[in-house]
């Protein structure tokens, strides 16, 4: 498993938790979504539960990241398709509870500068890569 697999679940519960508040809706997508990135994982070294458990932990801890680029620094070398993948899942944890907090707007703005989505002159956004064909299919 790559490193930045390993935080992804972590990366999770920062959004989760980023508006201050922790309502179920926002935990159940969570854990949902957890789910499916360790049934995509490279390497299974790390099992649901265990992913889950590291998760609640991350939660529980209720330490919020006070400079994200630390955590955010694990995805960086992750293939393009699961970093667009993480984002849609951090978006999807922010609007779940339908509001988006300043705090959960900011993490996933961030996240997206760090896997250059927005920025003109960077791989991701240049016509024909992997990425803008994944972006063209979602919609």
């Amino acid at each position: 498993m790559q490193d930045g697999e390993r935080h992804i679940p972590r990366l999770l519960a920062e959004m989760v938790a980023a508006d201050g508040k922790v309502l179920e809706i926002e935990e159940l997508n969570a854990e949902a979504l957890i789910e499916c990135f360790v049934a995509s994982m490279t390497a299974r070294d790390m099992t649901v539960d265990e992913a889950r458990a590291q998760f609640l932990a991350s939660l529980k801890a209720e330490t919020a990241q006070a400079d994200p680029e630390v955590l955010l620094a694990h995805f960086s070398h992750l293939p393009v398709p699961v970093k667009l993948d993480l984002f849609r899942a951090i978006w999807m944890i922010a609007i779940c509870d339908g509001e988006l907090h300043p705090q959960e707007e900011r993490l996933a703005q961030r996240f997206a500068d760090m896997i250059a989505l927005g920025r003109p002159g960077s791989m991701a956004a240049q016509p024909g890569t992997e990425a803008e064909e994944r972006f063209k299919k979602a919609g």
